[in-house]
């Protein structure tokens, strides 16, 4: 289960750390350009599925580049680098689909916050958008990303199956 847990805590910091300037840069200017490009990336994780983009990422950074070995598992108390780089694959694979996901509630819910009077109150202050992103915009907008990730931890644990499979990690997906 420990192989299995590590897969999901990365992928859901890589989702995280990927979703978060994503939904940010769209939420900024809705309805520019970036915000459409945006959603057109969106759209296309979500209709990917896990296993295919497994397959995608397998193919180009370990048979391609040899940047990784295509299959098997480094313990976090042998090598924690080696850990990291054994997982850094398959967890892309499962969070980028929480990306999507993320980015998008995220967004949505930014974009509400901006239009609130006390973001303009914190603009006519003379506040600089990063200042009002991060110490007023982003902690009331985060409450539906959150209970969404709490969800998605569940959900990623069925969702390993495949992927511990496609990189032959010793997982709950190998019991299964």
């Amino acid at each position: 289960i420990w192989v299995t847990l590590e897969l999901v805590v990365l992928s859901q910091v890589i989702a995280l750390l990927l979703a978060v300037p994503m939904a940010i840069f769209a939420a900024l200017r809705p309805g520019s350009w970036l915000d459409r490009l945006m959603s057109g990336l969106q759209l296309g994780m979500l209709a990917t599925p896990g296993y295919l983009v497994a397959i995608v990422l397998m193919t180009v950074f370990a048979v391609k580049l040899g940047w990784f070995d295509t299959t098997g598992f480094t313990h976090f108390t042998d090598n924690p680098l080696g850990n990291v780089k054994s997982l850094l694959l398959p967890s892309l694979a499962l969070g980028l689909e929480q990306v999507a996901l993320y980015a998008r509630v995220l967004r949505t819910a930014l974009v509400a916050t901006f239009d609130q009077d006390f973001i303009w109150y914190a603009r006519a202050k003379g506040n600089s958008t990063s200042r009002i992103v991060r110490r007023h915009a982003l902690r009331p907008s985060s409450i539906g990303l959150v209970t969404l990730t709490g969800v998605s931890v569940g959900r990623m644990i069925g969702g390993t199956v495949l992927v511990e499979s496609i990189f032959a990690l010793p997982g709950l997906g190998r019991y299964t």
